[in-house]
């Protein structure tokens, strides 16, 4: 960090949309937009063949499954690096 001459920068990004009825995790994929257990079948597919850690799977599936954790409305976000990595931060 004593080397770096660049600056860093900050930004603030709010959502314009209107707020759901409900919410609920979905995932586009190859044409199409899966959800409910369609989306917890590839997941454990993806799970199964190596694509991704079972951790993801299982957290995933855990957000997709209960009720009202897919409302971020009162949560803040720092994306650290090149969108390598998000963190929740909960106040």
């Amino acid at each position: 960090m004593n080397q770096y001459t660049g600056s860093f920068e900050t930004g603030f990004v709010q959502g314009t949309a209107e707020v759901p009825d409900r919410f609920r995790i979905s995932v586009p994929y190859k044409g199409r937009v899966l959800e409910k257990n369609v989306l917890l079948q590839q997941l454990q597919k993806w799970r199964d063949q190596g694509v991704i850690e079972p951790s993801t799977c299982d957290a995933i599936s855990m957000v997709a499954k209960t009720k009202g954790w897919a409302d971020l409305r009162d949560q803040y976000f720092v994306l650290l690096g090149a969108g390598s990595a998000m963190y929740v931060l909960f106040f």
